[in-house]
Parts: C-alpha cells; structure tokens; sequence
C-alpha cells in the first residue's frame, strides 16, 4: 500500500470541508486549516485546485464570519453604542472626521449665525 508523499492524494471528506468551513468563519488562514486537516501547506493548496469545493466552502464560512461580525456591530451601533455607530459610519460611510488642514476651510461661526438669522424670521 503505498503512503502519502508517494503518489496518493489527499482528499478532504465532506465533514472536513464542512469543519474547514467553520474554521474559515472564525478567522484560520489556509495553513492553519492545513495542520489542522494533517497536511502540509503546499498539499492543502493542491488540495483547493483539485477540489473546488473545498475553496468554496472556505469562501463561504468566511463570508458567514464576517457578515456574523457585522450584524453584530450594526445591532450594537443601532442600541446607542456610540463606538460602534462611529466605527460603523467610518467603516461603511466612509465617515471622516474633521483634518486639522480642513479647518482653515471650514464655515466660521459667524458667517452661520448670520445665515441663520436672515433666513428665520418668523
């Protein structure tokens, strides 16, 4: 019978790929998933060429992570959490603070106060 590194391919079972899903899900990266899998690195990179499904799966958990992380934050954003709706809004919005060298082309306060003064009148 002949070992591996001697011709025989490693093929990830279904309950493998499913499990390298969920490792995917929660931050692995590819050799991680390998020791884990008991193979080397460059074996679980041939491993997704010959087995796309594999990959896929990856992918998958990967974005099912993410997308856990980020309903999260927005609950937590929309909850009042202050740190979290800036975050959200830098993250997403692409919300910026104020730089120091746009402050010289800001509005002053009081070219504000006199715009608000002249159009309120009641």
């Amino acid at each position: 019978m002949a070992k591996r590194g001697q011709g025989v391919k490693h093929v990830l079972t279904p309950e493998q790929i499913e499990q390298c899903a969920k490792y995917a899900a929660v931050g692995l990266n590819y050799d991680q998933m390998a020791a884990l899998c008991d193979c080397s690195s460059t074996t679980f990179d041939e491993i997704l060429v010959r087995q796309p499904e594999v990959k896929r799966a990856i992918e998958k958990g990967r974005s099912k992570g993410v997308g856990g992380v980020a309903n999260t934050l927005y609950q937590q954003a929309m909850g009042g959490n202050i740190t979290a709706a800036i975050f959200y809004l830098k993250t997403r919005a692409r919300w910026a603070e104020a730089r120091p060298e746009d402050a010289d082309n800001a509005p002053k306060l009081e070219d504000a106060n006199n715009e608000f003064s002249l159009n309120y009148k009641k």
